[in-house]
C-alpha cells in the first residue's frame, strides 16, 4: 500500500474464479523478491529487496510474522524445509 510496505497476496486458484484469500504486508520491505510455501501450506517465507533483504517467516492464514531476520544479501528463490 501507499507507504505501508511490500504486499504479497495469496490466491485460491483451485476455485472456478480465482479469489484472494489473504494479503500480507510488511512495513520494513519495499518489495518482495522471493517467496515459498512450506510443504503443508501453513507457512510462507518471503524475502524483501534492497537495502536490507529481510527474510520473513509467516503463519500466513493468521497474517502473523513468526520470525524475521535481515540477511543482507539478494535472494531470488525462497523455500521452507522441512515444513
Amino acid at each position: 500500500g501507499a507507504g505501508g510496505g511490500a504486499q504479497v497476496s495469496v490466491l485460491n486458484i483451485s476455485a472456478e474464479a480465482p479469489r484472494r484469500v489473504r494479503t500480507l504486508t510488511h512495513p520494513e520491505c519495499k518489495q518482495f523478491t522471493a517467496l515459498g510455501f512450506s510443504s503443508d501450506g501453513k507457512f510462507l517465507v518471503t524475502v524483501g529487496g534492497p537495502p536490507d533483504f529481510v527474510m520473513i517467516y509467516w503463519m500466513w492464514m493468521q497474517s502473523k510474522v513468526v520470525a524475521s531476520v535481515r540477511i543482507g544479501a539478494e535472494v531470488r528463490r525462497g523455500g521452507v524445509s522441512p515444513p
